[in-house]
């Protein structure tokens, strides 16, 4: 790791290190290298990812990364953690039905 790496730097009141993290509406997401941008990995978080996008699919909120997870937010009304370093998914909770918008 290079020392660059290391810092910390303040954004948006959050602390922002290590990869960045992004989702789409596919359901995918996406961890890329701070400093070059390659990627680092991508994990399909919902069951439609492999192909057409649907209305009721797809990351909705920014991710949120927190000792060494990262919590997605989905269209379909799951929370899925993933690990920071291989984004391989830990855990998903969905709920039973849907509250009514």
């Amino acid at each position: 790791m290079e020392r660059s790496d290391r810092r910390v730097r303040r954004r948006c009141g959050r602390y922002v290190w290590g990869p960045v993290v992004v989702g789409d509406i596919t359901g995918r997401v996406y961890a890329f290298n701070r400093v070059d941008g390659t990627l680092l990995w991508k994990t399909c978080v919902e069951a439609v990812c492999p192909g057409t996008v649907f209305f009721s699919s797809g990351v909705i909120a920014s991710p949120l990364v927190d000792n060494h997870r990262v919590f997605i937010g989905t269209l379909s009304g799951s929370m899925v953690a993933l690990d920071l370093g291989t984004g391989s998914i830990l855990w998903r909770n969905t709920p039973k039905s849907r509250l009514p918008a």
